[in-house]
């Protein structure tokens, strides 16, 4: 199923989507992109946060379960524990 956009945005909004799964990725940012914005992806914590200091979306997209950090509650750019 395609999905057509009822109205093109007023404006493009720059969007970051961070996912570590490659299809969610790839179907929400291509979504995105069609209905006319601007699309940063990342696949790892340290690549969000590395974007959303460089790229400044916006709005995130966010997957809080990252393997690589500690989620939404922990402190970004502190591992998270194997607990």
């Amino acid at each position: 199923m395609i999905l057509e956009p009822a109205d093109t945005p007023a404006r493009a909004a720059r969007l970051l989507v961070a996912d570590d799964e490659p299809a969610i990725v790839d179907a929400v940012s291509r979504y995105l992109r069609h209905i006319g914005h601007e699309v940063r992806t990342a696949t790892t914590a340290l690549q969000a946060l590395t974007a959303a200091r460089t790229f400044m979306p916006e709005l995130i997209l966010l997957d809080v379960m990252l393997p690589d950090r500690a989620g939404a509650r922990g402190d970004p750019a502190r591992p998270r524990s194997s607990s």
